[in-house]
């Protein structure tokens, strides 16, 4: 099934997009990365930045425990 969802941004913001693979990322004890730590990591951090922040989060969080997926994340910048 094919759908279409319209999003309206205001100018200056991102348009995230991820896989799954960034939220199920666990770290040793089996604790997942998740929305709030991927929010987190973007909130706190300028524009330029953010993507170079969001990886350094997950890096910190899993702490060399090999991913049970792709991790893939698009930082879309949403300008007039």
């Amino acid at each position: 099934m094919t759908e279409v969802e319209t999003v309206e941004w205001s100018a200056g913001s991102q348009f995230v997009l991820y896989s799954d693979g960034l939220m199920d990322a666990e770290d040793a004890a089996g604790v997942a990365f998740g929305l709030d730590r991927m929010a987190a990591a973007l909130a706190a951090t300028p524009r330029a930045d953010r993507l170079e922040n969001l990886q350094q989060a997950l890096f910190e969080h899993v702490r060399g425990t090999p991913p049970h997926d792709d991790i893939s994340v698009l930082l879309i910048d949403c300008d007039t």
